[in-house]
């Protein structure tokens, strides 16, 4: 028997072979294999920490031609008001307020309160309780949802998370106390558009109104 014949006898077997095991085991080699998902017990990850006033991840846009907010503060504050960049470059990305203790902070907008989280200064990552806190934030949100807005400051706030605010109306009463990683400030306000752009900031933005 020569060793080609062997071969192709061997061949045959296997397939004789694998035909039986289809029929009892009702398999079919041809078809194509389904995936089982691997199912496994995930581990509870907490949800991050809102410290996004940390990060400037976004990119930096123009206003809109036109477009004016409510003044966050006595516009007498405007006088000595500064801006903070990043990176070396001309991106005015918060604008700081000094006030004096009691000063209102306003809502620039009308729309929604969407966080208030407070926070030490040796330790901005983690949120502190109310009592505890050095100095807070707060996130609005426009009620067309097209800006959000992020307060920085020292003071006691007098909203509640899930509130619905006008223009104008009163969040925070400001504090003593200095805001180390806002030059000292009392108020530093960032605007958002609604892809997560800030916007660059100028004096104008609010003095329009």
């Amino acid at each position: 028997m020569s060793k080609s014949l062997k071969i192709f006898l061997a061949v045959l077997a296997l397939i004789s072979v694998g035909l039986s095991l289809s029929i009892v085991f009702d398999w079919n080699p041809f078809a194509k294999q389904k995936i089982q998902p691997v199912f496994q017990t995930q581990t509870s990850v907490s949800t991050p920490t809102p410290r996004e006033w940390l990060d400037l991840k976004s990119t930096m846009v123009n206003p809109p031609s036109n477009l004016t907010f409510a003044s966050p503060v006595d516009k007498d504050y405007f006088t000595n008001a500064d801006f903070i960049s990043a990176g070396g470059f001309d991106n005015n990305i918060y604008m700081v307020f000094f006030l004096e203790s009691e000063a209102e902070i306003k809502s620039i907008f009308k729309g929604v309160v969407l966080d208030i989280n407070h926070f030490k200064h040796d330790d901005p990552t983690f949120p502190q309780p109310n009592e505890e806190s050095d100095f807070s934030q707060i996130w609005i949100e426009e009620e067309n949802k097209k800006f959000k807005a992020n307060y920085v400051f020292i003071g006691d706030v007098l909203v509640e998370k899930g509130a619905n605010v006008e223009a104008g109306d009163t969040l925070i009463k400001t504090k003593e106390g200095k805001l180390t990683s806002r030059k000292n400030s009392n108020l530093s306000v960032a605007i958002f558009d609604g892809e997560g752009n800030k916007i660059f900031l100028s004096k104008d933005l609010f003095l329009k109104n």
